[in-house]
């Protein structure tokens, strides 16, 4: 079965489908899809907290992970480094994000009290 690893990680980790699935945020049935192989490839983002839950690897739940789609321009612009840096965002603890964000304020509130360059472009550290 294509989702085999996503099984017996949940069953080593001694959760129902329905807990593994309230723990994700999912519902029930998409445990119990992706564990049959109804459901072929998962998002990233959804690989990425399973994987979390049951705290294994991507890898070791053996799922087809299918390419991430951009939202927007901008997100197609970045960087593979930049994207991998969202993807982390996305699996983060509330507690954490909410560490993270008051970081990234913080730190634009710095740069905006800075003096502007002098020439039409912007100075690079």
């Amino acid at each position: 079965m294509p989702a085999d690893g996503l099984r017996r990680s949940r069953i080593r980790r001694g959760l129902t489908q329905s807990q593994l699935a309230e723990l994700v945020g999912i519902h029930r049935n998409s445990v119990q899809n992706l564990e049959r192989g109804i459901t072929r490839r998962v998002a990233p983002a959804l690989a990425a907290a399973l994987a979390k839950a049951l705290n294994v690897t991507v890898d070791e739940l053996e799922l087809r992970i299918r390419p991430a789609a951009p939202a927007s321009i901008r997100m197609r612009q970045l960087t593979p480094e930049h994207r991998t840096v969202v993807e982390e965002l996305l699996t983060l603890e509330p507690e954490d994000f909410e560490f993270v964000r008051k970081t990234i304020g913080n730190l634009r509130e710095r740069n905006a009290q800075r003096p502007a360059p002098k020439s039409g472009r912007r100075q690079r550290r």
